[in-house]
């Protein structure tokens, strides 16, 4: 009896597997583009990943959902509300002006230790 549940048991972890794996090769932006602006709900995203993939389970949402959102495509902002991450506005990158006494220890460090990378 007992190793009879404990093969159920690894028969469901491997389906469980399975399913995730499933989930992974799916192509998430394609997902992504299919999903309406402003908040969607899940079963909006069903929808979506069925239309990316018509054999896609509901019992794999779960898996999708979490996916998404550990790839950071989509945030929850409320119950059964998910959104697409929007794209960030171009940061521009700070340049600062070295000092006279900045570009001395830079030089040092260059001259001393060639092999180091570091940053100032």
């Amino acid at each position: 009896m007992l190793q009879s549940y404990m093969k159920a048991k690894t028969a469901k972890k491997l389906k469980f597997a399975e399913m995730a794996e499933e989930v992974m090769r799916m192509n998430k932006h394609a997902i992504i583009r299919k999903l309406p602006d402003g908040s969607c709900t899940r079963q909006q995203i069903l929808r979506a990943a069925r239309i990316v993939e018509p054999s896609f389970k509901e019992t794999q949402l779960r898996y999708l959902i979490g996916t998404l959102h550990n790839s950071a495509l989509i945030v929850r902002v409320g119950r059964n509300q998910y959104k697409k991450v929007e794209k960030e506005p171009k940061k521009s990158v700070f340049t600062g002006v070295y000092s006279h006494a900045v570009l001395q220890v830079i030089q040092y460090m260059q001259e001393q230790f060639p092999l180091l990378f570091y940053r100032v």
